[in-house]
C-alpha cells in the first residue's frame, strides 16, 4: 500500500458527514499528514506504526522539527506480525519501543573514551557508530561507496514495485551521526593492508554480505545475472526471463513482468514470495501480483542446469524439462562475507566485533534485531542493533 492508501475512501466519508473524521493507513511522513488535513480529506490523522517508530512524531511536528522525525518503514514485521502472534511488539527502527518494562537506562557515558573505527555505512554500521559516539567514544565510520545506507539502497529500489519506504530508516540515522559527532569518511574501502597503519582501540566490522549463487552447472554463463544486478540496472534483460528463487525473487519477478518481459519463476518449495522478511499480508498481495502480471510460477521445482537458451529443471517427480530463457536471474539469499579484515585485525591485536550480514546472515528484519551489550577491549562497551540476531 502506498502512503495514505485509505485516504481516498476517508475523503468520501468526510464529504457526507458533519462530525470529525479520522483518517489513517501508512501515514508515516509529516508532509503527508499535514497535506491530508489541509486539503480536507480528513479532520484528524490517526498514527499507529508511525508513533511506534517515533513516539514524539506529533510533538516534533508541532515544534517545526519535521526533519527530526524517525520514520516508519512500513515493514509490519516487528509490530503487526508479532502482535498477531501474541508476542511483544518491537520496531525495526526504534530499539527502545516495547522495552519500557525493562531496566534499560539508555546509553551510559563512558569513563574511558576509546578511538573506534566502524567499517561499513549500512544500518548496522551507522547505529553502532551513533551509539558509541553518544557514549563518548571517538568514532570514525568508513564507507567504501559514495552513499550511506548499504543494502537498504538496493532493496528499496525495485523499479516497478513499491519498496521505497525502506529508505525512511536512513535520514534519521545519517542525521544522528552528525549530532553524535561521528567522523564519516566516504569512498574509502579498508583493506587488510590499511589495518597495519590503524591506530585504534577497537574496530566494528559492518561490511555487508555478498550475492549467493547456486552450485548449478552453467551458472557462469553470460545470460545469467543476479537479482541485485537487475535492481541496480546493470545490464539489459532479454524478452524471456527465468527467475530462480521464488522466495527472494518474487518481488523482482513482478517488477520484471511489469516492464513487459515474459517471466517464469522457479521455486523449490510450495509457495512463492515466502521469504522470511515478507509480512504475510504483503506476501498475499505479492502472490496476487504474480497472477495479475501472468508470471508463470513453477513450485516444487528445482533448477539443475543453465543453458545458453534456457534452464533445465526437474519437478517433484524427477521429470526434467527445459524452460526457454534469454536471461536467467538468480534470486537466492545473500551469503555472509568471509571477511579478510578479521584475520588482519587479529594479527595486529585490535579487538573487533562483526555485526550485520558480514557476521551471520539471517535476514535484515525487525524480528531479527537483537539488543546487544558487547565488551570490547575491556572497558569499551557498545549498545548495538545487531541485525542478524533474534529478539528474545
Amino acid at each position: 500500500m502506498v502512503g495514505g492508501g485509505r485516504i481516498p475512501i476517508t475523503r468520501e466519508i468526510t464529504e457526507i458527514l458533519d462530525i470529525p473524521v479520522i483518517g489513517r493507513g501508512r501515514i508515516n511522513d509529516p508532509i503527508l499528514a499535514e497535506k491530508v488535513v489541509a486539503d480536507g480529506s480528513v479532520d484528524l490523522v490517526g498514527l499507529a506504526r508511525a508513533i511506534i517508530a517515533d513516539p514524539d512524531f506529533p510533538r516534533k511536528m508541532q515544534e517545526g522539527r519535521r526533519g527530526d522525525i524517525r520514520k516508519c518503514i512500513g515493514c509490519d514485521v516487528g509490530c503487526a506480525d508479532r502482535l498477531f502472534a501474541q508476542r511483544k511488539i518491537r520496531c525495526a527502527v526504534n530499539f527502545d519501543y516495547g522495552r519500557e518494562d525493562e531496566a534499560w537506562a539508555g546509553l551510559m557515558s563512558t569513563k574511558d573514551p576509546k578511538d573506534i573505527a566502524v567499517i561499513g555505512g549500512g544500518p548496522a554500521g551507522m547505529e553502532s557508530a551513533r551509539g558509541l559516539a553518544y557514549r563518548g567514544h571517538n568514532v570514525t565510520l568508513y564507507e567504501k561507496s559514495d552513499s550511506l545506507g548499504g543494502l537498504v539502497l538496493t532493496a528499496s529500489a525495485i523499479p516497478y514495485l513499491n519498496t521505497r519506504d525502506l529508505r525512511n530508516a536512513l535520514p534519521w540515522q545519517k542525521q544522528e551521526l552528525d549530532r553524535a559527532g561521528v567522523t564519516v569518511i566516504m569512498n574509502k574501502e579498508i583493506s587488510p593492508e590499511d589495518v597495519e597503519t590503524m591506530n585504534v582501540d577497537a574496530v566494528i566490522l559492518a561490511t555487508d554480505s555478498e550475492p549467493a549463487y547456486p552450485a548449478i552447472p552453467g551458472v557462469q554463463l553470460p545470460n545469467v545475472v543476479h537479482v541485485y544486478d537487475y535492481i541496480n540496472k546493470q545490464g539489459a534483460l532479454g524478452k524471456k526471463v527465468v527467475v530462480i528463487g521464488g522466495a527472494e525473487g518474487a518481488e523482482a519477478a513482478v517488477s520484471i513482468a511489469r516492464e513487459g518481459h515474459a517471466v517464469t519463476v522457479i521455486e523449490e518449495n510450495l509457495e512463492a514470495g515466502a521469504a522470511d522478511y515478507i509480512y504475510p499480508i504483503r506476501r498475499s498481495e505479492l502472490q496476487e501480483y504474480l497472477g495479475d502480471e501472468k508470471v508463470e510460477v513453477l513450485l516444487n521445482t528445482s533448477a539443475v542446469r543453465m543453458e545458453d537458451d534456457g534452464v533445465a529443471v526437474t519437478d517433484s517427480q524427477g521429470d526434467e524439462k527445459t524452460i526457454e530463457a534469454d536471461t536467467v536471474v538468480i534470486a537466492y539469499a545473500r551469503k555472509s562475507n568471509g571477511n579478510a579484515l578479521v584475520e588482519a585485525l587479529r594479527k595486529k591485536g585490535i579487538p573487533n566485533y562483526s555485526i550485520g550480514d558480514c557476521n551471520e546472515l539471517l535476514w535484515c528484519q525487525s524480528r531479527d534485531i537483537l539488543p546487544t551489550k558487547t565488551k570490547l577491549s575491556g572497558s569499551v562497551e557498545v549498545k548495538l542493533l545487531v541485525i542478524n540476531g533474534r529478539v528474545k
